[in-house]
């Protein structure tokens, strides 16, 4: 978790200094600054990390919140405040605080939310990365099979029956859904009920996810599954098979029924 590029902002000099000195032995590279305005100056490209003070001189700290926002949207920021008022939390989350220290704190509970905003982050570029990777491929599927109606759900959707309403609308031949959607089971199981009203669901993982893959195919019923990476003619194969089983259900259940026997009435 270390060589995190670190930017300690305290008026007060000696608290900046120790806990650089605290951090950089536990493998943080760190920069500090004595106001707000020298802060400002500091920051560069690769900053990830600001902790700063609230009450400064000349420029506070929501003040330096707010225009650090401005600047670079992307850096964490921790504040640090000796009394932590509601309304001072509220503005200081307002211009984009993740979280606050109360001081006088541990430098090790320092290091904890560090690596804990650290690890947040992580995932956060994960999920992006996936949900570009799925949205590259849903594209790409567009283009191949431009016949069919092919509709993602990425995630987007508050509740089951927004995203029902949204499948209803747009009618599609086949689904697909990406396998971290919260609302996937859900949506593969009311399907599942539904027989051959139901849609071809397919669902968009990383191979990495096997046994959520299993699960998803196996205990909720997804028709099948796109790796990406998958080549186009691995994924034109299996939504091809998707459509064509589909097709063969429908007309399984229209025999069934035509051959099912009609009651005797006494």
């Amino acid at each position: 978790m270390g060589n995190k590029n670190i930017l300690i902002v305290d008026d007060d000099s000696s608290i900046a200094v120790s806990l650089s000195e605290y951090l950089q032995k536990e493998g943080f590279c760190t920069v500090t600054a004595i106001s707000a305005q020298e802060g400002l100056e500091k920051i560069t490209e690769d900053t990830e990390i600001v902790i700063t003070d609230i009450m400064m001189p000349q420029m506070n700290g929501i003040d330096f919140l707010r225009r650090l926002r401005e600047r670079s949207p992307q850096v964490k920021t921790i504040m640090v405040t000796g009394y932590p008022g509601i309304d001072t939390l509220l503005n200081a989350k307002k211009y984009g605080a993740v979280d606050y220290l109360k001081k006088p704190y541990n430098p090790g509970d320092v290091k904890l939310l560090i690596e804990r905003l650290t690890q947040n982050k992580e995932i956060e570029d994960e999920k992006k990365k996936l949900l570009l990777a799925s949205q590259t491929l849903f594209n790409r599927l567009k283009d191949q099979l431009s016949t069919y109606q092919i509709s993602l759900y990425s995630g987007k959707e508050d509740n089951l029956n927004q995203m029902l309403k949204k499948i209803s609308e747009e009618a599609p031949d086949v689904i697909l859904i990406e396998i971290n959607n919260p609302l996937a089971p859900k949506l593969l199981e009311r399907n599942k009920k539904k027989g051959r009203e139901g849609y071809p669901i397919v669902i968009v993982a990383d191979e990495s996810e096997f046994d959520q893959i299993r699960d998803m195919l196996f205990a909720y019923g997804a028709d099948d599954c796109i790796l990406f990476g998958d080549s186009p003619n691995k994924i034109e194969q299996v939504i091809e098979r998707c459509l064509e089983e589909s097709k063969e259900r429908v007309e399984q259940e229209r025999q069934n029924l035509k051959n099912k026997p009609e009651s005797v009435s006494r």
